[in-house]
């Protein structure tokens, strides 16, 4: 390819990149006139909001030209250390100091104890890099401690405190002299103030960002309120810590989703509750940041990792998660790092590197199955180079610095590869075969055949969303999910996964340099994307790609050479961070109404949040004052609530037994039915749209005939059935 195709080629994807963003900025403004537009013009609250959103505009701006002009000024650094003391603050009031300090202990020894594996292979790496991988393999080992601990019964507070205590005192010189280095570093703060304050570009980006990261904090320590995390997530951890070890919980089949994140969020809940959990998930996502830094440096050097930091950090979806216990950036975090350890190994060849890699694969195949789609072309490349006669780096193709071994060599690099991946992510799928019958239960059971579901190969909800795997829709597939976001996802505004997919034709400009690494990774996120179009088009579900696309779009952006490309990546990145924040401020919803401040001042309770944020809690706790804690109660649309309930709580949409009970029966059958089955109470969530054919328990003339009504509160009510009549 000559220059001026070239040229011509990175012109090409700078105007359509250009075009592109223009496109997301439109989609984050109809967003927010979308949440305005809910708001009465000139009531009390359409003033808040606009008030609010102009001061903080004013004070953004303020800082960022007052640094601009007085670069001898520390007004951003002064700015980041606001954050921090506020965010500080907020811990202590909220009440979340202890789960803060479980949290931060877990991370700690992650990182120390990976680095230690990697230090024992003798990996070398920048800071950035090996802190991420690091910190990975520390996550994935603590995850097979906790398993151990749950199988044998040791999945106790007094148990757990004592385990992570002693892997403590036998990393206590690597503690020590991590410690050192961060003193030294804060001796030198000077220093890393003025490189801040003296790049205006830089200062104005990472306090973006580091905006971003505080709003997500705010929302973290505040009592979890969302579905899936209270359902299963956190749910089934806190079971298995009331009965020291891990258990067959048969009457909700979300229970056997929980894999090795989950036991994570067992280690830190067992020190420092469901907050715990929710801070480790918002460190995670810390890390995953710096990591999709270390994998735009890569290809693009120094700016590019800082952009594709930025804009990463800015994505709405990846700020949502980065508050609640689901599991999805902890597994976009283990592929980021795999695929850090990938590319070290091509450049080194260090054995090291390659059972990292391995061991971060299957940690990823070990949280949720379509973390397998980001893996492929790394175990084609690992293959393909372990047989090659010369095997070469990563550039250039220098095969005199790697001479060839002998193929028992190669082979035994291949299969301790694969035996790390397989140590990593088998027990997992083990412990649920032995459970079910079926490794990936309740899908796939078509093939497996589990005597506890229909066999079927189940796809739950896949057709309620995206826009189909025709070719016409895989043709709009990258545009619909960036600009119509809510054809993809519940709960994500248009606009909330970020601008990066429609901006990686920029990448094309990476071909005049590190061009294999460059592939790998388009070949790897475009593997992902096929997967994950031909099976669930669900928005939560493509972030484990985003790390990969959000480095190359960026990195074509920022490689742009002539003075007017330059002008135009400079500005599309700015616009695309801009309208990717303005998008963040309405992911979470109503703010105004589910205002978190008092509860992280310490003005309001956990209970008094939780009845304003989660209509049902009120019933619940009701039922947690007078329901015996082995009865179990009948659901509808509370599965919500899973966490916050003492009973068992059955439902029909979750329970196979409850739905075999209440087939084909009704009035006093069903009311029969339900009593030899052992069910006393049902709670029913009057608010809930799900589809609920066939609840014949939820008919009024029902309820009065065969029931008594208990309490009701927020629309939830909670009846007593009739025994006996």
């Amino acid at each position: 390819m000559t220059e001026t195709t070239r040229a011509r080629l990175e012109t090409a994807g700078v105007l359509w990149a250009a075009v592109a963003c223009i496109g997301y900025a439109y989609s984050a403004a109809a967003t927010a006139s979308g949440y305005l537009g809910l708001l009465a013009f000139g009531s009390r609250r359409w003033w808040v909001v606009m008030g609010a959103a102009f001061a903080a505009l004013c004070l953004i701006a303020s800082v960022l030209v007052l640094q601009r002009r007085r670069r001898s000024l520390p007004i951003v650094p002064l700015g980041l250390a606001l954050l921090i003391a506020v965010g500080l603050c907020f811990v202590v009031l909220s009440g979340s100091s202890r789960a803060a300090a479980a949290a931060v202990w877990l991370s700690v020894l992650a990182v120390v104890w990976g680095d230690w594996w990697l230090r024992l292979g003798k990996a070398e790496a920048a800071p950035g890099e090996r802190i991420s991988v690091s910190f990975g393999l520390g996550l994935a080992q603590l995850a097979l401690v906790g398993l151990a601990l749950g199988i044998a019964g040791g999945l106790r507070t007094s148990v757990i405190f004592a385990v992570l205590g002693l892997l403590t005192v036998l990393q206590i010189g690597r503690l020590q002299r991590l410690a050192s280095t961060a003193v030294a570093a804060a001796r030198d703060w000077r220093a890393g103030v003025k490189a801040l304050s003296s790049h205006t570009e830089r200062a104005a980006v990472v306090f973006l960002a580091a905006l971003t990261g505080f709003f997500a904090l705010v929302w973290a320590l505040t009592p979890e309120t969302n579905y899936d995390a209270l359902n299963y997530q956190i749910a089934v951890p806190r079971f298995y810590l009331e009965q020291g070890r891990i258990i067959d919980l048969p009457y909700f089949w979300h229970s056997y989703f929980v894999r090795l994140v989950n036991m994570l969020f067992t280690l830190a809940m067992a020190m420092g509750g469901a907050g715990a959990a929710k801070l480790l998930v918002w460190i995670i996502g810390a890390a995953l940041v710096s990591s999709v830094y270390a994998l735009a440096k890569n290809i693009g050097g120094q700016r590019a990792g800082m952009w594709a930091g930025a804009l990463f950090a800015a994505t709405p979806m990846v700020v949502w998660l980065s508050t609640t216990t689901y599991v999805d950036l902890p597994l976009t975090f283990f592929i980021a790092a795999c695929w850090l350890a990938f590319l070290r190994w091509r450049e080194t060849r260090a054995r090291a590197w390659l059972w990292a890699c391995g061991a971060l694969a299957g940690a990823a195949v070990g949280t949720k199955m379509n973390g397998g789609y980001a893996l492929p072309v790394v175990g084609l490349a690992v293959l393909w180079s372990l047989c090659e006669k010369n095997p070469s780096g990563a550039e250039g193709g220098a095969s005199r610095n790697f001479p060839d071994r002998l193929f028992s060599a190669r082979l035994f690099d291949l299969a301790c590869f694969a035996a790390v991946a397989l140590l990593t992510a088998g027990p997992w799928y083990a412990l649920t075969w032995a459970q079910t019958g079926n490794p990936v239960f309740p899908l796939l059971n078509g093939v497996f055949r589990s005597p506890m579901w229909e066999p079927v190969n189940e796809m739950m909800n896949a057709g309620l969303f995206g826009v189909g795997a025709s070719p016409g829709g895989l043709l709009r597939l990258p545009f619909a999910l960036t600009y119509e976001t809510k054809r993809f996802d519940e709960l994500i505004p248009s606009g909330g996964v970020g601008a990066a997919l429609v901006l990686l034709p920029a990448a094309i400009a990476l071909l005049r340099v590190h061009a294999p690494r460059v592939w790998l990774m388009l070949a790897g996120a475009a593997v992902y994307l096929a997967l994950w179009a031909f099976t669930f088009q669900y928005a939560r579900y493509y972030i484990p790609a985003l790390p990969l696309i959000t480095a190359l779009s960026v990195a074509g952006l920022a490689a742009a050479r002539e003075r007017m490309r330059e002008r135009i990546s400079a500005a599309v990145l700015w616009v695309a961070l801009l309208a990717q924040g303005c998008v963040t401020a309405f992911a979470f919803g109503d703010f105004i109404s589910m205002n978190p401040v008092a509860r992280l001042i310490g003005r309001e309770s956990e209970d008094a949040y939780l009845e304003r944020r989660l209509g049902p809690f009120a019933a619940v706790k009701y039922l947690n004052s007078t329901a015996p804690a082995d009865e179990p109660v009948v659901g509808v649309g509370v599965e919500s609530t899973r966490y916050y309930m003492r009973a068992p709580l059955h439902s029909a949409s979750e329970t196979r037994e409850l739905r075999l009970t209440i087939h084909g029966v009704m009035g006093r059958a069903l009311a029969e039915a339900l009593v030899r089955a052992g069910y006393r109470r049902l709670l029913i969530n009057r608010e809930d749209r799900g589809p609920h054919k066939g609840l014949f328990y939820l008919d009024p003339a029902f309820l009065e005939r065969f029931a008594t009504l208990e309490f009701r509160a927020n629309g939830t009510e909670v009846y007593r059935l009739k025994a006996g009549e």
